[in-house]
């Protein structure tokens, strides 16, 4: 009669991870990434084998967990194409996810081979990136206005310096947006040599 040749795969083992990561479109301070309400969180996972379905991607900030509404598949770069590994990914709304202010934590899990065999979650990126939700404008703690006169600080005259000191109760991004306006001209704040406090200052001469 006729044969057929049937070819089965033999698979007990899953084939891992071979790198997890997260990061957000917010401001970045080397492996800090800031999230605002008008961010978005970007996690993946790469497998090194294709899975039966997407995983799924939790994330948590404080008692506030978000399940991912959508994860895709596809491949990294064109190099993990050739070496069969894939990329599973999603990317959230801070908006949506509604947390309180924190580092984020996130676990992928249901991760299992086309085969059945299963693998343990993944609770944790494998650089070094951080993503921190800080959806709190800073507050201002006060201003003070001082001039360089020895017998009275409230007073200038022409040629005489006077500063600007600038408090918050958090860290300031500073910027060329972060200035003073006198008459037009715009004079940039700096972080104050007090590194106990989120002191800023800014400097300029009467003519």
């Amino acid at each position: 009669g006729n044969e057929k040749t049937v070819t089965v795969e033999y698979d007990k083992v899953f084939a891992g991870i071979k790198s997890a990561n997260m990061y957000s479109n917010g401001k970045k301070y080397n492996t800090l990434y800031y999230a605002t309400n008008d961010s978005t969180i970007t996690a993946y996972i790469r497998v090194k084998e294709q899975l039966k379905e997407v995983p799924t991607f939790t994330f948590k900030v404080g008692n506030t967990t978000y399940v991912a509404p959508e994860v895709k598949e596809a491949f990294h770069n064109a190099d993990d194409k050739a070496a069969g590994i894939y990329r599973y990914q999603t990317t959230i709304k801070v908006a949506d996810f509604n947390p309180e202010n924190g580092d984020v934590s996130f676990v992928v899990s249901n991760i299992q081979d086309k085969a059945g065999n299963k693998g343990a979650d993944v609770t944790a990126v494998t650089n070094k990136n951080v993503v921190r939700v800080d959806r709190t404008a800073p507050k201002s703690q006060y201003v003070a206005i001082l001039s360089n006169k020895t017998e009275n600080h409230k007073y200038v005259t022409n040629g005489q310096l006077v500063r600007v000191l600038a408090a918050f109760d958090e860290e300031i991004n500073v910027t060329d947006k972060f200035v003073l306006t006198i008459n037009g001209k715009n004079y940039k704040f700096q972080r104050s040599q007090d590194t106990t406090k989120y002191e800023y200052i800014v400097e300029f001469r009467i003519p």
